[in-house]
């Protein structure tokens, strides 16, 4: 009886293992992230708040996460090549890069209170942090899509599917649900509500004193002020005193130059 027992367990392992040397590395992960969700399930039972229990959580998240996006290349990749899906990503990402200036022009304004058109450095630096808040945004639609997507899928093959479902199949369509709605949960728990963080915004008052504004003794009665003109008569004046850089506008006309013009002499060479 012993000796059946652990030769029925010795085959199991040598089938377990036939099993998982053919499948790919995002059906390893995938694998791999079920089971600490079950381990970190298991943990929740008995310590709801421990350390241990969050470890598990979020390594549990991050292998789902990454075997939905290994297996979201992949199936990509290829289709890259096609004249259509290329035509799709140029305009994907005109819209992409039109979407993140507007961004870096509302951190612009909200931080300084005046028109971003007058703060086109500051608007360029904030370009490529606008594109990742972008990118970030349109990942939470297409994970939520897509697993919805899924979870209808799976619904459907439960539903159609003759007979007991495989366990692999069971097991697989679970581990995508789980990895969409996580890729979901963690890029929405990153990124924050607000379209425009707070520390861009900072980033945007304080750059903008140093990269659009510029040090101009008639229009200023304080050391640390920085001006940027608008037309002859209005200049924005920014201040650094404080915590935060502030902007207001000031009445600074131009002055008539009176200096006169020095002529020129001419040119020895040009003579002979």
């Amino acid at each position: 009886m012993w000796m059946s027992d652990a030769a029925e367990r010795v085959n199991w392992y040598q089938r377990f293992s036939a099993w998982w040397e053919t499948q790919s590395l995002a059906i390893k992960v995938y694998f791999g992230g079920l089971a600490l969700l079950l381990m970190a399930i298991a943990s929740f039972q008995a310590s709801p708040r421990g350390l241990l229990t969050s470890c598990l959580a979020y390594a549990s998240s991050g292998l789902l996460a990454f075997g939905f996006l290994r297996e979201a290349y992949l199936w990509v990749t290829p289709k890259l090549q096609l004249p259509l899906v290329k035509l799709l990503m140029t305009g994907a990402s005109v819209m992409a890069l039109a979407a993140a200036t507007g961004i870096s022009k509302m951190a612009v304004n909200e931080a300084t209170g005046q028109d971003p058109m007058h703060f086109p450095t500051t608007v360029a630096l904030l370009l490529p942090l606008s594109v990742l808040r972008v990118v970030s945004v349109v990942a939470i639609i297409v994970s939520t899509l897509s697993t919805a997507a899924l979870m209808i899928w799976a619904g459907a093959k439960v539903l159609l599917t003759r007979g007991a479902l495989d366990d692999k199949d069971g097991w697989l369509l679970a581990a995508r649900v789980l990895a969409g709605l996580s890729i979901a949960l963690i890029i929405s728990s990153t990124s924050g509500p607000a379209i425009v963080p707070s520390w861009m915004q900072a980033l945007a008052r304080k750059s903008a004193l140093f990269l659009d504004f510029h040090d101009d003794p008639t229009c200023t009665t304080k050391a640390d002020e920085r001006t940027h003109r608008i037309n002859d008569n209005v200049v924005i004046v920014g201040a650094a005193a404080g915590a935060d850089p502030t902007y207001v506008r000031r009445s600074c006309p131009l002055q008539a130059e009176r200096e006169p013009l020095e002529r020129s002499s001419p040119d020895p060479s040009s003579t002979r």
